[in-house]
């Protein structure tokens, strides 16, 4: 079982490497706010549960099993701003925040009952896809913002 503060590092490794940056301990403490000792210290914890692998001064790569924890904390946190705005009318630019919150205290069974909830929509509220259970993400057409009218 992942702490919230190693599942916080999994995301942010994710995170650089969607970006295409390179994920290094100064990229790394950017993206969290953190100081690179800290980075490095916990790139030791990581690399020790086989969540990434990391030579020091060398490439930082999520491993399978990091990768997987990443996106399942993806699936939930994106499950979650779907409810959060669809079912109790949280205005979109503010679930962001609350998902943030519930991705990390979300069970297999509470994940799995959002995605019956909020099935239907294969995106975000932000427009980013909900991956299947699986880790494959639905396809999502992609509608440019100009092409769109309120409230869409």
């Amino acid at each position: 079982m992942a702490t919230r503060q190693v599942e916080e590092y999994l995301l942010a490794i994710a995170s650089l490497e969607r970006k295409g940056v390179a994920v290094t301990t100064s990229a790394l403490a950017k993206e969290r706010r953190v100081s690179p000792p800290s980075v490095t210290e916990m790139l030791h914890r990581l690399s020790e549960q086989h969540l990434v692998s990391y030579e020091p001064r060398g490439k930082i790569a999520l491993t399978e099993a990091g990768r997987e924890v990443a996106r399942t904390l993806v699936r939930r946190h994106r499950l979650w701003e779907r409810f959060l705005h669809e079912v109790l009318h949280i205005r979109w630019d503010r679930v962001h925040r609350e998902a943030c919150k519930l991705e990390h205290a979300t069970s297999p069974e509470v994940e799995e009952q959002l995605a019956r909830v909020v099935g239907h929509n294969p995106a975000s509220p932000h427009g980013y896809p909900i991956s299947e259970s699986d880790g494959q993400d639905e396809h999502v057409e992609a509608v440019p913002p100009s092409e769109l009218s309120p409230p869409q």
